[in-house]
């Protein structure tokens, strides 16, 4: 049959023999967004536009948290194609820290470090805009209005939270989209 067919057409004889026995198929790739979140961000962008989103971006400050690992080890490394990589060290629990921070046009914020072990609720974050977030703002953009422009993370919309904004006289954006991290240019910072 090999001789027949060829060593390549045997294998792919196979294949498909294996898979249509067990009933296995490749599965297909999840796309990035969905239909509805596509909905949602053209939603949220048309709101936005027609508030003045374009005459008002500068008033946009761009708030957001992060993990950030030390001592870890990428999963690559480049080495000439005779040579061995050396032995990279591995650590069992690296050191972890939460930071949060802002970014606008008026500059940007100090980093926040967020206690460790703390999960970020809405005490956490209120504590954290109190404490460093919107005083760093108040002084950066001085008497310029701005809008504070959060996620979708339960922290930034639960409603104590929203009621904390709402009380100090704090603008900020809602509504964002879900899955939509690339609108927050402070995710670029991140990395």
């Amino acid at each position: 049959v090999v001789e027949l067919l060829g060593a390549s057409s045997v294998g792919s004889l196979q294949r498909d023999n294996s898979t249509k026995s067990t009933g296995e198929r490749k599965k297909p790739p999840k796309p990035l967004l969905t239909s509805a979140q596509k909905e949602k961000r053209l939603k949220f962008a048309k709101r936005e536009l027609k508030k003045g989103a374009t005459k008002h971006s500068k008033q946009y400050v761009f708030e957001d948290e992060s993990l950030f690992e030390g001592l870890t080890t990428s999963p690559g490394q480049w080495v000439n194609r005779d040579e061995e990589p050396p032995p990279k060290p591995r650590v069992a629990h690296p050191p972890k820290v939460m930071v949060a921070g802002a970014i606008s046009w008026f500059g940007k914020t100090s980093l926040i470090r967020v206690a460790k072990g703390v999960k970020m609720g809405a005490d956490e974050y209120i504590s954290t805009l109190e404490e460093g977030i919107v005083p760093d703002i108040q002084q950066i953009a001085g008497n310029k209005p701005w809008v504070l422009a959060l996620d979708g993370t339960p922290s930034h919309r639960s409603k104590k939270t929203t009621k904390w904004l709402n009380d100090g006289g704090f603008s900020a954006l809602s509504g964002w989209p879900p899955n939509s991290p690339d609108l927050n240019p402070i995710e670029n910072i991140w990395g």
